[in-house]
């Protein structure tokens, strides 16, 4: 799975309007995280159509990168996502951000982005 990374002038109605152009082609918004970064907005999508909503998005004048994610699948229970981190912790992985996407029975589904995807996939096969 690939997240959207969309960088711009952090201003009332950002949202909005990035969202727009999204469900105006009726492009689902999965998951999204919107910080502040000094005088512009870092906005993380993750969508049903990635390169469609690239595509529709760097058409309207926006900075966007995608990159991949790890979807995992952990427990609705306390701790269990400390039990993930340190287990990328202690294999020398660094997180670079989480998405939660949904809860889906007694598990929590997050896109998580790495600094070493290939051997993350490896140590957390028994969450994918």
């Amino acid at each position: 799975m690939r997240e959207l990374i969309i960088v711009a002038k952090d201003q009332v109605g950002l949202l909005a309007k990035i969202s727009k152009i999204l469900g105006d082609k009726s492009i689902n918004i999965d998951s999204v995280s919107v910080e502040p970064v000094g005088r512009d907005a870092m906005i993380h999508l993750v969508v049903s159509q990635e390169k469609e909503a690239m595509k529709l998005l760097e058409d309207a004048g926006y900075k966007v990168s995608a990159s991949d994610v790890i979807v995992l699948k952990i427990e609705d229970q306390p701790g269990e996502l400390a039990k993930v981190a340190l287990t990328l912790a202690e294999s020398g992985i660094n997180i670079r951000s989480v998405l939660f996407l949904r809860k889906e029975e007694n598990k929590g589904l997050f896109a998580v982005k790495v600094t070493k995807p290939e051997k993350a996939v490896e140590i957390l096969k028994d969450y994918l």
